[in-house]
């Protein structure tokens, strides 16, 4: 059943895609004045559909082929129309007969309408669900990242307070862990009051790409329940809602690490500290040959100071982020089939 949901979410999910895409293709067209013979939802595949009415000089329907959809437009050269009617004189309603800036616009409608609606939901999730964001001032103020064994090969250190990025300071964190850092980037930090210039080389994708980030904040990491595949915290007497406070006497304030330092003690027993309702409590705990000891955690980040989405906020920062994500994924498709 679960199989069938996801497969129904799909294609409910391209059919929006493809409706808005070729919505493009038919408002640009009607803007010239041009007719479109055509508009529909699936594929009508041998002319068979499961329902259409007519409009005008539009045929509105949906097709029986769930994949995709189209518009038919007058005098457009494709696989769809009607050889015969290129013998004829092009009438003042097609579109061979405008000129080729027109012909450009219904062309490219349907990505701009694609590009449009991903503004749309970028500024919605900002306003929506983000609604806040968390800012580098906090971050800086509340002591600076940590720096992970990633972060450290391109010259971070714990402490590090971020400053610039490819020349430009930004007011959001977002916009220091975003794709930009991991394609290579001048970062400036302060550290201790001296500014320090680092480079981060275009291939530390390849670290993002495996999961592992080049620096971490502060956190709560709460235990949110056990593996079933691994006992060895819950027998050692860890509970749900216990909150890590340290490894081996090592204060634990950063989620990664907590994984380094586990890593780092593979096949060891550890003792761990938790704040268990208030109460410091230690336990001995065997890290398996994985680095692991069987918890899931839930991990909230440091009350960092956070700036409130306004709409012209969410309005800048998602139409930015949108076009940010185009060109990011773009660049990670290309580099990907490089390596």
């Amino acid at each position: 059943m679960d199989v069938v949901i996801q497969i129904a979410q799909l294609i409910l999910a391209l059919t929006i895609l493809v409706f808005i895409h070729e919505l493009g293709h038919f408002m640009a067209a009607r803007m010239f004045g041009i007719r479109v013979e055509k508009f529909f939802i699936f594929f009508d595949a041998y002319g068979k559909k499961l329902w259409s009415i007519k409009r005008g000089d539009t045929e509105y329907g949906i097709g029986w082929l769930p994949l995709g959809g189209y518009v038919k437009i007058a005098g457009m050269i494709d696989e769809s129309m009607d050889k015969d009617a290129m013998k004829k004189p092009a009438e003042p309603w097609e579109l061979r007969s405008k000129p080729n800036w027109q012909k450009f616009i219904v062309m490219i409608g349907g990505i701009v309408m694609n590009v449009i609606l991903g503004i749309i939901l970028y500024v919605f999730i900002l306003a929506n669900y983000s609604k806040n964001y968390t800012t580098v001032e906090g971050v800086n103020n509340a002591g600076g990242i940590y720096a992970t064994e990633a972060g450290k090969k391109y010259g971070f250190e714990t402490g590090d307070k971020l400053v610039s990025i490819n020349g430009r300071s930004y007011e959001r964190l977002d916009d220091y862990v975003s794709a930009r850092l991991y394609f290579g980037s001048d970062v400036v930090v302060d550290r201790n009051g001296k500014q320090i210039e680092l480079v981060v080389a275009d291939s530390a994708f390849k670290d993002k790409m495996r999961g592992e980030v080049l620096f971490d904040l502060k956190a709560t990491i709460k235990i949110e329940d056990f593996s079933d595949s691994l006992k060895n915290a819950k027998e050692a007497g860890l509970q749900k809602g216990d909150i890590l406070k340290a490894i081996d006497s090592v204060p634990v304030e950063y989620f990664t690490q907590m994984s380094e330092m586990f890593k780092a003690r593979k096949g060891q027993s550890v003792p761990i500290t938790v704040d268990r309702n208030g109460t410091e409590q230690t336990m001995l705990t065997q890290v398996d040959e994985h680095g692991r000891i069987g918890i899931l955690t839930n991990t909230k980040l440091y009350a960092y100071d956070s700036v409130h989405y306004s709409f012209g906020k969410a309005l800048s920062y998602g139409t930015r982020d949108a076009f940010e994500v185009f060109y990011f994924q773009a660049v990670s498709l290309v580099r990907y089939f490089q390596r």
